[in-house]
């Protein structure tokens, strides 16, 4: 082998190794994959119902073949402990059945605030304290945004 090749070779393993290392670190660092959060927010979306005001703090990352989900739901605020976790329940079976029973779901059920009227859908509310102009589409980068409205 002449000294050019065995170069090549070198810088070869050298990149190889570099995404290799790349890749592991990214893992462990719980990085971003917008695949995955694009397919878990078309989940979301496609079981919405009117009582889901809103959706944020979306994350997901996975460990081996088992995907973890973080993220926070908005519910009506005269809704009863048994009744959002109803909700909560429904959410999380929808993505548990997507993922083949391979995903683990944690749901923060938020309280909706009086600012978050325009945006809601449920239209027989008894706190509303002003009229409902459209309910956003619900897109990856709503989901996986703070949220804007002061809830955690």
């Amino acid at each position: 082998m002449d000294g050019v090749t065995a170069c090549l070779v070198g810088v070869n393993i050298l990149i190889s190794g570099l995404i290799l290392i790349r890749k592991a670190f990214s893992g462990l660092m719980n990085a971003a994959d917008p695949e995955l959060l694009s397919e878990i927010s078309r989940v979301i979306s496609s079981n919405r119902r009117e009582h889901w005001i809103d959706i944020h703090q979306l994350r997901a990352w996975t460990s081996g073949s088992f995907v973890h989900i973080d993220f926070h739901l908005i519910l009506p605020k005269d809704f009863s402990l048994e009744q959002a976790h109803t909700e909560g329940k429904l959410l999380e079976k929808a993505l548990q059945e997507h993922f083949g029973g391979e995903a683990g779901v944690l749901i923060h059920l938020d309280p909706c605030l009086d600012l978050q009227c325009p945006i809601c859908a449920r239209f027989s509310c008894p706190t509303r304290s002003s009229e409902s102009t459209s309910m956003p589409l619900w897109t990856l980068e709503s989901m996986t945004s703070a949220a804007d409205s002061g809830q955690d």
